[in-house]
This record gives C-alpha cells, sequence and structure tokens, in this order.
C-alpha cells in the first residue's frame, strides 16, 4: 500500500495515536521539512491540517496559546508557524510532543535544532512558501506524493540545486503568496485555489549572482545532510573562535577583515568578542569570500584560505550585461493580465511578468495605470463587502446574546462567533459601540 519510506513501523509492538511514519530522503539534502511532515500525517489520517492540530497535537501539546487557536479558530499558531522548522523553543516542544505520538525519535533531524548554538534564529527561515516546480513534479512521479525539503525553508535559498532554477514563491493560478501552514494545507498545492504548485511560470537564475546562489544552497544542503550525523555538537564559540584564528593567522586587525567582508566594524567586532553571533546568511557570505563551505568552517578548524584567494586581491566589480527588454510583448503581457477575472496589483504584474515595476511605469505609464486603478476599485469593493459581512456578523451576535440573556461586548461576541479577531479594526468596534449604546 505504501512506498518503503512510507511503510508503518510497529516499534516494540507498541500503539501509537498517529502512525509511525518515515521522514522522507533522511540524512540527505533534500530532507523533509518537519512541516512538511506534519501536513503528510494529516493526510496519511484523512484529516485536514487544523483538525490533526485542533483535535490531537494541541491537547498532547497543551499550550495555552495553540489551545486558544483551536478553540476560538485565530491565526497565532499559523501565522508563527515557520519556527516549526526552525531551533526555538516551540520547534523542541513540537517535535518532542510528535516523537511521542508517532513513537519516533529523529524527526528532530527534520529542523535546525542541530545547529541552535551557532544560528540565529534572525533571518533563518522564510516566511512565506517557496519550492521549486519541476521538483514537485518529480516528486509526484518518483513518490506518489509531494513533499516539501528543509532546504527550501532556509531564507538565504533561492534557487534548486537539482533544476538551477530560482525558487517560485506565488502561486501560478492564484497568484498569492502561501502561508508556511494553513488549516486545509496539502503538501504541493496552494490552499487557497487548490491548484498544484507545479503550474507556475519557471524562472531562470541570472548569470550574475548564479554561482552564489548555487553556492549558498549547496552549503546549506551539507548542513541539513549533518542533521543526521551523530558526533556534531557545537557550541556558541566556535565562530568567534573561528575569525580569530583567522585574524591572527593573517595578521590582520578586525576592522580591516570586516571591511573585506562587507561587514560594519562594530558589527564585526562583536562577533570576534562573542557578544553576537552572525545570522546564516551573513555566515554564508564570509565563507563566499573565504572559498570555505560553511561545515569546514564550523567543523574544520585546520583549514585556512590561502592570501591570494582573499586577502590583499584587488577586487573588480563583475561586469554587468543588462538585459535587453522586449516591451512590445511585456505590453501585450500586460494587457491580458488586465483582462483577468480577478484583478491584481502592479507588484503582482510586475512579479508575473519579471520586470521591475518602476520600469513598467516608466515605460508603460498609461497602462501600469489603469492595472493599479483597476486593482483599487477592486479592493475598495472587496473592502466594502467585508464590511457589510461583518456587520450582519455583529449584529446577529448581539442579537443571539440579547436572547440568552448575555450582555453583548467584544469579547463575548468573538467567543459566540469563534471569531477572535472580528472586532479588531476601528469599524467594527465602533460599530459595535453604537449598537451597545442604543440597548442602554
Amino acid at each position: 500500500m505504501f512506498n518503503d519510506f512510507m511503510e508503518i513501523e510497529e516499534v516494540h509492538l507498541k500503539k501509537t495515536i498517529l502512525y509511525n511514519v518515515e521522514p522522507i530522503q533522511l540524512g540527505n539534502f533534500h530532507c523533509e521539512s518537519f512541516t512538511s511532515y506534519l501536513t503528510r500525517i494529516a493526510s496519511l489520517h484523512q484529516l485536514k491540517f487544523g483538525e490533526l492540530v485542533n483535535k490531537i497535537i494541541a491537547p498532547s501539546l497543551n499550550k495555552e496559546y495553540i489551545c486558544n487557536s483551536a478553540e476560538r479558530g485565530g491565526n497565532r499558531f499559523y501565522d508563527g508557524a515557520r519556527v516549526l522548522n526552525g531551533l526555538s523553543s516551540t520547534t523542541y516542544d513540537f517535535v518532542c510532543t510528535l516523537e511521542s505520538l508517532t513513537s519516533r525519535s529523529n524527526l528532530s533531524h527534520l529542523t535546525m535544532l542541530k545547529w541552535e548554538k551557532v544560528f540565529p534564529s534572525r533571518e533563518l527561515l522564510r516566511g512565506k512558501l517557496a519550492w521549486c516546480p519541476k521538483c514537485i513534479k518529480e516528486f509526484e512521479n518518483q513518490y506518489g506524493l509531494v513533499f516539501m525539503p528543509l532546504l527550501w525553508f532556509l531564507k538565504p535559498v533561492t534557487c534548486c540545486l537539482i533544476h538551477n532554477i530560482k525558487l517560485s514563491t506565488l502561486c501560478g493560478s492564484c497568484n498569492k503568496a502561501l502561508p508556511i501552514l494553513h488549516r486545509n494545507m496539502r503538501n504541493g498545492y496552494c490552499p487557497y485555489c487548490n491548484e498544484s504548485l507545479a503550474l507556475v511560470k519557471i524562472l531562470e537564475l541570472s548569470k550574475e549572482t548564479i554561482y552564489k546562489e548555487l553556492f549558498i544552497a549547496e552549503n546549506l544542503g551539507e548542513i541539513i545532510t549533518l542533521n543526521n550525523t551523530t558526533g556534531i555538537m557545537l557550541e556558541r564559540d566556535v565562530i568567534k573562535n573561528r575569525l580569530n584564528q583567522i585574524i591572527i593567522e593573517f595578521n590582520e586587525n578586525k576592522s580591516k577583515l570586516g571591511t573585506q567582508f562587507g561587514i560594519p566594524k562594530v558589527t564585526f567586532y562583536n562577533w570576534t568578542r562573542g557578544d553576537s553571533i552572525p545570522t546564516l546568511g551573513n555566515l554564508l557570505n564570509m565563507c563566499y569570500h573565504l572559498n570555505f563551505k560553511l561545515k569546514d568552517f564550523l567543523l574544520n578548524t585546520e583549514l585556512l584560505p590561502e592570501s591570494k584567494c582573499f586577502f590583499g586581491a584587488k577586487k573588480h566589480k563583475p561586469k554587468v550585461t543588462r538585459r535587453r527588454l522586449d516591451y512590445k510583448k511585456i505590453e501585450s503581457d500586460m494587457l491580458m493580465l488586465l483582462k483577468v477575472n480577478t484583478p491584481i496589483s502592479m507588484e503582482e504584474v510586475a512579479a508575473k511578468i519579471g520586470v521591475n515595476k518602476r520600469l513598467l511605469y516608466k515605460n508603460l505609464p498609461i497602462l501600469s495605470k489603469k492595472i493599479s486603478r483597476r486593482y483599487q476599485q477592486y479592493t475598495k469593493i472587496r473592502s466594502e463587502e467585508r464590511k457589510k459581512v461583518v456587520i450582519s456578523l455583529i449584529e446577529d451576535g448581539v442579537k443571539q446574546l440579547n436572547l440568552n440573556g448575555v450582555l453583548p461586548t467584544q469579547k463575548s461576541i468573538e467567543k459566540h462567533l469563534s471569531l477572535a479577531c472580528l472586532l479588531r479594526e476601528e469599524f467594527a468596534k465602533k460599530y459595535l459601540s453604537e449598537i451597545i449604546e442604543n440597548l442602554k
């Protein structure tokens, strides 16, 4: 029924609440992410992701904000879901809970928990989903399902290592940026329009950035591979010690070395003292300049760069070849986008066409303004419609509470309707105040 990686294992004949499912590509650079694993578990149990969280994980986790989200339907949990692939205490709590529910002992390998002492959480993870559409198709063909590798969730990663294309960030059907998790989340599909994430325009890497983008993806792929390696326990001081080792070896002062990396003097000085640690992006940037692999920077303390490769070498800015734009084709594409059923913003138009928005306004101002004006009118209409719905809900809530002998307040109405954020906007608060005033 299942492929090898999906076999449901019996561990010492112990019964588990959730299936004991093997993570996909464990120990590989394409290792499945923890959020992908959670989504897949929900699917295997024929549950919506929101049901898995509300009915099984929230009660087991016993965290107040998760339980409140499950009870009232708030978005606080989903808004902060990106941390589940990271290295925070929330990540640890969720991993421990799911390991208990599945009887697995290796789910921390689907996160960055192994690196909690050397990588700060700042600038570590993306806030929205990113994916390779070609990989999505291949996963479907190879495994009969889609999973989302941990590599795609790391913020510095912008390209696919296998296909050398940019990661997509907008649904090809509804053109929306997608959350890391959603109540209706299914791996490989948009939670809003339910279309496959493989159906997007392929974005090629630019010649100017391809080497660095691939360097970053390759190095972080190696770091993820090491998640499954035992015996690696790094302390916070490893980066401080490594930087000071390089400074001593080349007899460089800290300010000069920081300048070589393009880092402010005070910031770099704090790194060398251990007062703070660089973000993952800054670490990769230093490794790129030093011609180091990130894993060697962290683990191989005997490796040092050759002076000719870095220090004292005069840097020449690479020659930038400007892309010639076909404005006739761009105009044709914009005219098509002007006629789509659901109006889209100029930001979305620019992203779909692959041209800077300012260039569109500069070279095709009339058409750009038409698209912008149409979108503004559309959002205004949607806003008015939404206000009518909210007002109607408030009126119904007040009516029901009055019938039940309960005083209508913001809190009681939100609880009655199970909508925690209903009265957050000023117009809703004002309208409720007027109704309550009239009831007195």
